[in-house]
């Protein structure tokens, strides 16, 4: 038969027999025998196209015999073939039975192919895979969902106003004498000894640091207190206990510190001249953009929140609802490995006990983030949610707004890289299903400080509703 291996739907089904081998709750193994007339003749179309335009020595361009080509390329192709058919049928079977299974299908190819085909018997591939579990939706016409709302005050404007002076400020260096003060840079040489021995990573030059807020070694700023410029420094520290190199862990070190430059901040004053720097006409025009923003990043905070509400209230509905093994497994390893990799990051080293107590909230956040994505992908099923080109368009275009001056660059950046866009229209699934459950039930505003509000961190959605 001939067919196009790319599996266009409008092409007759491939000739299968499908055999339930093991079902175990929501797992499947299946043994699939793909008739051998129909793999033959798949093959012998592949061999002849490669005949065609075939250049060999001592041959003319497609006049290679067709026997020396299965000599030399036929397990190849009998190969390439089996993997294709064997895809292809997988569609054909889970479109039949109305199946959707929670991972990528896994297929079992035979590894004696070769051995087999010499025998006239069909060719067999196996299935393994794990099925959703049917999801009975609750009625949502019920269900409260509260956002809190916020309106910046004259305070709020004030601080944010402050805040953008501080981060304008610009250092300068102190007079010669002058000692350090907290918020003041520092810029420093330092060298650590161990044992009476440099210490491997435990130099520095041109290290700059505020006083009061470094990052160093605890005790490194601390012993810079009141120095002045061109002042030398020795400070006896000792490493922590769990301090991620083992060679340092717990011992005494001590470091001789060189003092370069010790400047104080300089922070610009609230002025015309200030919002001038901003682009801003006056104080009293900047204040009004400095509202506005406010008010516009409470609002998404508020609509944030509001999503974070919908999906545990849509959770706490389906306590039932239980996560299927191998998708729960997949979900809790890349939760695991994002926890050890942010912790190695930042060189902390870890406990047996905190460890323990870190898996168990992986796991805990891993079923909450299965389960939460089947619902997501029911009622998107069952509401026939698409997002569509122009959706995607659309958040692309709002996403490069947020790089003013850069927008091109950003877009081509997100363009080219599949797991953003792949983020991008899962967020905007879930925006579409969120605004389907709003509608059913009740949206509740609750006034809340705008302080709390936006000291409230927005976590990521726990669902990739585009699977």
């Amino acid at each position: 038969m001939k067919r196009d291996m790319k599996g266009d739907s409008e092409q007759d089904e491939m000739q299968i027999k499908v055999t339930e081998k093991s079902a175990d709750g929501l797992a499947r193994d299946l043994d699939v025998a793909i008739a051998r007339p129909e793999f033959d003749a798949a093959c012998d179309e592949r061999l002849q196209s490669m005949q065609a335009n075939l250049k060999l020595d001592g041959f003319r361009e497609g006049k290679v015999p067709l026997t020396h080509v299965k000599r030399l390329y036929g397990a190849q192709v009998h190969k390439e073939v089996m993997e294709e058919m064997a895809r292809t049928a997988t569609q054909q079977i889970l479109q039949e039975r109305k199946w959707r299974p929670t991972l990528q299908p896994h297929l079992q190819l035979d590894e004696q192919l070769e051995t087999r085909l010499k025998s006239e018997g069909d060719v067999h591939f196996g299935i393994q895979l794990e099925l959703r579990p049917e999801v009975a939706l609750s009625d949502f016409s019920q269900l409260v969902f509260e956002r809190p709302v916020a309106t910046p005050g004259e305070q709020d404007v004030a601080e944010a106003l402050g805040a953008l002076a501080v981060a304008q400020r610009r250092f300068v260096a102190r007079l010669p004498g002058a000692k350090a003060e907290p918020g003041d840079k520092l810029v420093v040489d330092f060298q650590g000894t161990m044992d009476g021995k440099d210490m491997e990573g435990g130099k520095g030059e041109g290290v700059e640091l505020i006083l009061g807020e470094s990052r160093m070694l605890p005790g490194f700023a601390e012993a810079l207190a009141g120095c002045t410029a061109a002042e030398t420094r020795t400070a006896k520290l000792r490493y922590p206990a769990d301090h991620p190199q083992a060679e340092f862990a717990g011992k005494e070190a001590e470091f001789k510190i060189q003092v370069k430059s010790v400047l104080a901040p300089q922070v610009p004053a609230l002025d015309a001249a200030f919002a001038k720097s901003l682009g801003m006409e006056s104080m009293e025009q900047l204040r009004t953009a400095m509202a506005g923003r406010l008010k516009a990043d409470a609002a998404a905070q508020g609509q944030q929140k509001l999503k974070q509400n919908v999906f545990a209230s849509l959770v706490a509905a389906h306590k039932k609802l239980e996560a299927p093994p191998k998708m729960l497994a997949q979900e809790y390893d890349q939760l695991w490995e994002s926890t050890q990799r942010r912790f190695a990051e930042l060189e902390q080293k870890l406990s047996d006990k905190e460890e323990k107590t870190l898996q168990e909230n992986c796991r805990r956040a891993a079923e909450t983030r299965v389960r939460l994505a089947l619902l997501i992908s029911e009622i998107g099923a069952q509401k026939n949610i698409e997002v569509s080109d122009a959706d995607m368009q659309k958040e692309m275009t709002s996403f490069a707004a947020q790089y003013p001056g850069r927008e091109k660059e950003a877009l081509e950046q997100l363009q080219k890289s599949p797991p953003m866009l792949e983020r991008l229209r899962a967020q905007i699934f879930e925006d579409r299903v969120v605004e389907q459950l709003c509608q059913a039930g009740r949206v509740q505003d609750k006034p809340t400080p705008f302080a709390e509000l936006m000291g409230q961190e927005a976590a990521a959605s726990p669902a990739d509703a585009s699977k």
